[in-house]
């Protein structure tokens, strides 16, 4: 009903996409099927229909009816659209009858309109095996033009010589229990899961580059089934062993509204991911099933963010040069000790790699180096180096040139 998200009925069922308005002909039962607005989506369908089929009207240019119809299988029987107000934009008036993969039930094009003729009747054998049970299908009327704004439409079925029959099954389609999905999603960490036997896991395409990920835990010896559903279209899916995205199997939406994938038995316990993509605005559901494919596991670990790492403090550090006698003297000067106490500074040669001397600073940051005189320009070294919370910064003396 209008503004209802209503689950995808039972696989076994058959589900099915379709604009109409369903009747039995010669029936007393019921009064026909009403279309409820919004019904513009399979999530957003009218019904099931009654006995006495559906009726109604298009609103706008591009208004679309959505009824969910489930008929008996092998019943011979006549589907009867009507366009019963006579309007002038009738052949802007469409109907269809689809099956999942979006086939026409009665007609390989897949839609017909009024232009010739304001009924249309196909006779057809339901589909499915006598006495099973009854498939689902979604009826649709829709609008390619403004001309049909206001014609109105009724659905009947009869038996193929217009006799009352049973084909329709008005009772209401199996529902499953809905989980909405929730950003962020896009990541293996933040995949939803794990995901519960026959429930529908409901979400949006949000972005041009938005992942929505599931993961499913199967148990060894079962072959899982993915069912992926769109309302309008234009999503994707790919199911893969997670951890291991080079061997995947994958669903489409792009030409019909709903997609089944069964996998392989699986070997050993396994956990399955999946992606679904499309374009924005897109909604989907997905459903795994039977009960007994699914298994248990542990949820994924969480997402381990890195502690905050504050750098330490730099200090900027100097150092000075001196020669008197055999020795050469200097000073380490900072503005913290832990970067001129305790300190080694190596005498260098310019122009050379190798260490003439070295030395560790007093507690004033003084050293003194006991070595004759460097040959061409000699100066003093301190290295960076980080001490005691601090970063102490490296610096060069002067030269000074052996006399």
């Amino acid at each position: 009903m209008r503004g209802v998200l209503h689950p995808i009925p039972a696989l076994a069922r058959v589900a099915a996409i379709a604009a109409a308005a369903l009747t039995i002909t010669g029936s007393a039962a019921a009064a026909p099927t009403s279309e409820l607005e919004p019904n513009d989506t399979i999530f957003q369908y009218t019904g099931p229909v009654a006995i006495d089929g559906a009726v109604g009207g298009m609103a706008t240019a591009n208004d679309l009816d959505v009824f969910l119809i489930r008929l008996r299988p092998q019943r011979q029987v006549k589907l009867t659209y009507e366009n019963t107000n006579g309007c002038a934009g009738r052949s802007s008036l469409n109907y269809s009858l689809l099956t999942p993969t979006g086939t026409d039930l009665e007609a390989p094009n897949g839609s017909s309109d009024f232009y010739t003729s304001s009924t249309k009747a196909y006779t057809i054998t339901t589909p499915g095996v006598f006495g099973g049970v009854s498939q689902e299908y979604y009826l649709r009327f829709w609008a390619d033009a403004s001309q049909a704004v206001g014609c109105q439409y009724r659905f009947t079925v009869s038996g193929a010589a217009g006799e009352a029959t049973d084909a329709i099954d008005a009772t209401p389609p199996l529902t499953y229990p809905m989980v909405e999905t929730s950003e962020p999603n896009d990541l293996d960490a933040q995949a939803t899961g794990p995901m519960a036997a026959d429930t529908l896991y409901a979400g949006t395409i949000d972005t041009s580059n938005d992942l929505d990920l599931l993961y499913v835990p199967i148990k060894a010896g079962t072959a899982p089934t993915f069912e992926l559903q769109s309302a309008s279209g234009g999503v994707d899916g790919e199911i893969f062993v997670r951890g291991e995205r080079y061997s995947k199997t994958s669903l489409s939406t792009d030409y019909q509204p709903l997609d089944t994938e069964t996998l392989a038995v699986a070997s050993a316990d396994t956990t399955y991911l999946v992606s679904i993509s499309g374009a924005v605005g897109a909604k989907w559901r997905l459903r795994v099933t039977p009960p007994l494919a699914i298994g248990t596991t542990p949820a994924p670990p969480p997402t381990v963010v890195p502690p905050v790492v504050t750098p330490p403090q730099f200090i900027s550090r100097q150092i000075s040069i001196s020669r008197a006698g055999g020795r050469y003297r200097g000073r380490v000067t900072g503005a913290k000790s832990s970067c001129t106490s305790g300190v080694t500074v190596t005498l260098r040669r310019k122009g050379k790699k190798q260490s003439y001397g070295s030395a560790t600073t007093r507690q004033d940051g003084s050293w003194t180096i006991n070595r004759s005189a460097v040959r061409g320009k000699a100066y003093a070294r301190v290295e960076y180096e980080e001490r005691n919370g601090f970063a102490c910064g490296a610096d060069d003396s002067k030269t000074i040139k052996r006399k």
